[in-house]
């Protein structure tokens, strides 16, 4: 009994890794067409810019912005009345944001 729960607390760590790499690499065009749409048309935050370079390990903190811009949640840094906040509901981009969504939940 101890040694499969071992075993499963073993593996499931490396499974949720595994999926999440996947679904980085499957969504990383969407996720970097965020980056860039963000950095045209606004000034990208200190943090988020320093997790926007970081690839793979970065992506659930950019993803966790995104979904935060979303929800219209308070976001670090930012101001509530900044016209960054209109973001989401424009040019695609709530579409681009629901597809990575689901890499938050995994990682």
């Amino acid at each position: 009994m101890m040694k499969a729960a071992i075993i499963i607390l073993t593996i499931l760590p490396l499974v949720c890794l595994m999926i999440s790499a996947i679904l980085y690499i499957k969504n990383r065009s969407r996720y970097q067409k965020l980056i860039d749409n963000v950095q045209k048309e606004y000034d990208f935050i200190n943090p988020y810019l320093l997790y926007s370079t970081m690839g793979f390990l970065g992506a659930p903190l950019i993803v966790y912005f995104f979904v935060n811009f979303l929800g219209n949640k308070k976001i670090f840094f930012l101001d509530r009345g900044d016209k960054a906040y209109n973001f989401p509901h424009r040019d695609g981009s709530l579409q681009l944001i629901t597809a990575i969504k689901p890499f938050l939940s995994v990682f």
